[in-house]
């Protein structure tokens, strides 16, 4: 990370343990079947994966307490021995946290607002997913049976369900304009790349100014930013960055040629989990004209060359060993990983940080297009 990024985290997390005594928090807390000895209250920064202990407390028949202030709610977890971490909203209020009564893993918090708006908001979310997975099976066992016209149909109900969720958000924060548990689930609705932020803007404009500087709603408005200085249908940045072997690679190389540029990094879990899914992609476009970039934000040229051999990736792999400070990386304004960007065969940007539903269907609409002539 480089010096500026440190210094927002820094500020930001330092920024947890600064409001006044007035303000505080209190989470007691009794969870079953475990035998540890000491309970712990730890704040995750999820862009860049920072930790911070706000507290910790002995364990006694499974019953903690964890006390301290912060300046605006935040997600933090409970970590307590071996049992799965207890994610949870900490606001300056008494919140309490337990084990069902049914289930043992799971586990109920009261006592925060911004958690149960966060509640409401996942258990839709969840609901939906549900229904998702049911139609898409469906969709599957229509396309083996060769029914095409009915998986068309299931597709567009698909594809409602989607949106069924985004109306649901915007009507929740309309409704809830104060809800600081909203702007995390649509922080969260970024991160994953659910919806690109251009279409949460109208979203986002619903919140009150007056949450305008908790933690989540400054990240939210930074990523806004960023993409309005990123426009679409402008000049792609020509780079030219090394190659494992020496070689280097251009995007003028490309010229003619769809390119999706992959911002990555060996130490990143996450970009590495969708590694998977970008070759699906790369296998099913490459012959239609796709090449894919992938851009590696590492510092150390032995440990990347290691993983970009064990990878055998059919792709080209580069990096200039610049991480966060690299001309690239800033002339895409990637700040966060993983990130993409799409470019067309004429050089300018078509899909900034597209989720990779949003990639495909740019890619077909492209293959349409070429067919048509």
């Amino acid at each position: 990370m480089n010096v500026a990024k440190f210094l927002y985290v820094l500020c930001a997390v330092l920024a947890l343990l600064s409001c006044s005594d007035k303000e505080r928090f209190t989470i007691e807390g009794e969870l079953g079947y475990t035998n540890a000895k000491t309970a712990y209250l730890v704040f995750v920064d999820e862009v860049f994966g920072n930790e911070v202990l706000l507290d910790s407390s002995k364990v006694n028949d499974g019953k903690f307490r964890f006390s301290g202030k912060v300046e605006s709610p935040v997600v933090c977890q409970i970590r307590v021995g071996r049992r799965n971490s207890v994610k949870l909203f900490v606001e300056n209020s008494d919140i309490k946290v337990h084990s069902s009564a049914h289930l043992p893993d799971e586990v109920v918090v009261t006592g925060s607002k911004a958690d149960a708006d966060l509640d409401v908001l996942q258990k839709k979310e969840r609901e939906l997913l549900s229904e998702k997975n049911m139609v898409w099976l469906e969709i599957v066992n229509a396309k083996k049976a060769k029914k095409y016209r009915r998986a068309e149909e299931l597709k567009r109900r698909y594809d409602r369900i989607n949106d069924s969720l985004f109306v649901f958000t915007r009507n929740f924060v309309y409704v809830n304009p104060k809800s600081v548990g909203a702007s995390y689930f649509i922080y969260y609705l970024m991160l994953t790349q659910k919806f690109d932020s251009k279409k949460l803007e109208p979203v986002v404009s619903l919140f009150d100014p007056s949450i305008s500087e908790t933690y989540y709603m400054k990240y939210i408005k930074e990523e806004m930013l960023l993409n309005q200085r990123l426009a679409l249908n402008m000049e792609a940045y020509d780079f030219c960055l090394p190659l494992q072997n020496g070689a280097t690679v251009s995007l003028s190389d490309f010229k003619g040629k769809f390119v999706y540029l992959d911002f990555t990094a060996t130490w990143c879990k996450s970009c590495m989990s969708q590694r998977n899914d970008l070759k699906r992609i790369y296998d099913k476009y490459h012959d239609g004209g796709l090449e894919i970039v992938s851009v590696y934000l590492d510092k150390n040229k032995e440990e990347w060359a290691k993983s970009v051999e064990a990878s055998a990736l059919p792709w080209f792999q580069v990096c200039d060993f610049k991480y966060w400070e690299s001309p690239v990386t800033k002339y895409y304004r990637v700040h966060k990983i993983p990130y993409g960007v799409l470019i067309d065969g004429d050089g300018k940007l078509v899909a900034i940080n597209p989720s990779f539903r949003m990639l495909e269907a740019k890619l077909k609409k492209e293959n349409r297009r070429k067919n048509e002539f």
